[in-house]
């Protein structure tokens, strides 16, 4: 019991003397290690505010993010489109829906099994644009391309997808010509990369 106390009357709490609290300098706080933001995509924190349980999204969930990771890589992967000569491009009309395997049967040199099958005019066309495409013409080797494996997370999943985001935006409701215009510019600036190659640089 304190001195001056009534028994049986619980003595107050002590005043917390912040002065005596630990401080970390500014300059000690630049030095802490950051958290790497991928490991927080996806946990789960309590809202002080609302006492709801809220997600830390990701930066590499950004739209935003995407696009300009996928402006600096296409810089870096595209060569001059103006000094590439190849033919027009076209469909044909495939002889099999299996893709893959027509891909292998009209490139016998080729180890398939190496590679991500890109259909350079995207499959989804196909609901998007029935009057004029058809699995034939999607399929058809014409209309394919062969990505190696270790490329394909950055040239076909983010530079491709991001130049073709760009063409869906520009024209929503593509014309056939339109769409074979994006796809020629599409393999003279990325053509080197593919297997086969497709183009001439000169």
């Amino acid at each position: 019991m304190i001195a001056g106390q009534s028994a049986g009357i619980p003595a107050k709490p002590q005043p917390t003397d912040f002065s005596k609290q630990p401080t970390i300098s500014l300059e000690a706080a630049v030095e802490l290690p950051i958290a790497d933001s991928n490991a927080l995509s996806g946990v789960k924190t309590l809202s002080p505010l609302q006492g709801a349980r809220q997600t830390i999204r990701s930066p590499r969930k950004s739209k935003l993010d995407r696009k300009m990771i996928a402006a600096v890589a296409s810089e870096l992967f595209a060569r001059d489109p103006d000094r590439v000569e190849l033919p027009a491009a076209k469909f044909g009309e495939a002889t099999t829906n299996n893709y893959r395997k027509g891909y292998a049967q009209a490139n016998p040199n080729v180890n398939v099994k190496d590679l991500v099958i890109h259909h350079q005019a995207e499959q989804q066309l196909l609901k998007r644009l029935p009057n004029f495409l058809s699995e034939k013409k999607i399929n058809s080797v014409e209309n394919l391309r062969g990505i190696p494996k270790d490329l394909n997370d950055i040239l076909h999943l983010v530079i491709l997808r991001g130049e073709n985001d760009e063409f869906y935006a520009k024209y929503p409701n593509p014309t056939e010509r339109q769409i074979l215009d994006h796809s020629e510019m599409m393999d003279k600036k990325y053509g080197h990369h593919f297997v086969p190659p497709v183009g001439k640089y000169r």
